[in-house]
């Protein structure tokens, strides 16, 4: 991919990209090592790969992830100049419709021009069972009679929507059986929090009645299309169920006092003592005499690491979102209370990160881990660019659901991928991923925050 002339040109940040980052980087292409190459470029030098930097920020996603639509269009409509296509789909964003209803008039502009596009469809293969479970947590340990949310994410492989609503509804719902098989409890319904389209994956909060009865059980979870049948073909969970008093993970994590109500602000200064005591962890356990190095990925505008910047520490913070990162690199180069040569913005996928494994002391994620469609693959990319001895840092991750939630719902209708988990379910993510906590506590209730080691 080539530079943008536009964007590497006045106001550029593209000198500060730092010496010390750019050596933990590696092409997400071929895994080379890569190098300045021009003014505005790092190129790979085992397989060529050109990753533009604009505003002093890389872009280092796989070439297979993206295309570029000033190309695209250029090429389609008769060879027409790149650049000056670039310079209007820019004008899109740049200007600002303030009339609603025309807004989409100037943001839906790549739309406009979808058949100059390759055809990429979420339809269904309509091969194997009607519906799967791509990822699940279940914590099988409840209390007598306790009462939980178990999330487990569905795809849907049938060209059929599924959904709540109508006289015939969809619903999660489960059978408990005894040592014997004999059922001894059929589930509340569970609604799913959208409709399921076909091709299509969702994450559901599945309520769980556990027996008084101690003791341990046989759990299937199934979809029920009320009043026509269960979905007994494609069963989305099946194993034990465990009914006891002894104290759960829950119970482990210690809740903060606090007023009543949450308070933006103080949850944003519990997420910098959270960072000062895992450098703090970290730095007992290396003995290293150099800064510590720490990664943030899914960083968006504001990252925790850099708002909490402390001396001695060199960070680098990633998100997949390229011209927010940028923003947010030109925002810290004016007056941010941290050096210019101690960070760096980068723009990557954290499942094909651009970064060699084992690079960093402490990999850091703020309320950002419950949008990975599998949260113990997450964890798991997280600790493997950690070193021996570093750790990985939570911060405002969710600690209990809210399945009608109307935020909760609206996002999820707006395309982003919402997911709410229970404490119980952390401690199934932590063990799959071959981590333990050192530290974690929930704030205003709902607020969690974990400091990671490898097990």
């Amino acid at each position: 991919m080539q530079p943008d002339k536009a964007a590497t040109g006045r106001g550029s940040l593209q000198d500060t990209l730092n010496q010390w980052s750019l050596e933990l980087l590696k092409c997400c292409n071929c895994s080379g090592e890569v190098a300045r190459h021009e003014q505005a470029a790092l190129r790979c030098g085992s397989c060529g790969t050109s990753y533009p930097i604009c505003n002093g920020v890389p872009m280092m996603l796989p070439a297979d992830t993206f295309l570029d639509s000033a190309q695209v269009i250029a090429d389609a409509a008769g060879g027409l100049d790149r650049e000056q296509i670039a310079v209007a789909l820019a004008s899109a964003n740049r200007y600002w419709l303030r009339d609603p209803a025309l807004r989409g008039e100037f943001s839906q502009i790549i739309s406009r021009y979808g058949s100059f596009f390759p055809a990429v469809s979420n339809a269904a293969a309509n091969t194997g069972p009607a519906l799967e479970t791509v990822a699940e947590y279940f914590a099988a340990r409840f209390g007598p009679g306790q009462s939980a949310f178990r999330s487990i994410r569905i795809r849907n492989n049938s060209a059929q929507a599924f959904g709540s609503e109508g006289a015939q509804p969809f619903f999660i719902s489960y059978f408990l059986y005894d040592a014997t098989g004999a059922v001894v409890q059929e589930g509340p319904r569970s609604p799913l929090p959208i409709d399921l389209e076909p091709g299509m994956e969702l994450t559901v909060p599945i309520l769980i009645s556990a027996p008084h009865q101690p003791g341990t059980y046989r759990i299937r979870i199934m979809m029920v299309h009320e009043y026509v049948r269960w979905y007994e073909e494609c069963p989305l969970l099946e194993g034990p169920l465990v009914v006891d008093a002894a104290p759960r993970f829950a119970d482990q994590v210690e809740q903060v006092p606090h007023q009543g109500f949450f308070d933006f602000e103080q949850d944003l200064a519990y997420c910098g003592e959270t960072l000062n005591l895992a450098a703090r962890l970290v730095r007992e356990r290396l003995a290293a005499d150099r800064p510590l190095r720490i990664l943030e990925v899914a960083c968006g505008s504001d990252p925790q690491a850099m708002r909490h910047y402390q001396p001695g520490t060199q960070v680098m913070a990633m998100d997949l979102c390229y011209p927010q990162v940028q923003i947010a690199s030109l925002q810290f180069a004016r007056g941010k209370n941290i050096p210019v040569g101690d960070y760096q913005f980068l723009s990557g996928d954290l499942g094909r990160a651009p970064i060699k494994a084992g690079s960093f002391d402490i990999v850091v994620i703020s309320a950002a881990l419950h949008h990975f469609a599998d949260v113990t693959k997450a964890l798991g990319w997280m600790r493997d660019l950690t070193q021996p001895g570093g750790c990985v840092v939570l911060l405002r991750e969710p600690s209990k659901v809210c399945h009608d939630d109307p935020t909760y719902i609206a996002e999820l209708k707006a395309g982003f991928n919402e997911q709410q988990f229970e404490l119980d379910e952390y401690e199934v993510m932590y063990a799959r991923a071959g981590l333990v906590p050192a530290h974690h506590k929930v704030h205003f209730e709902c607020s969690y925050k974990a400091v990671l080691f490898r097990a």
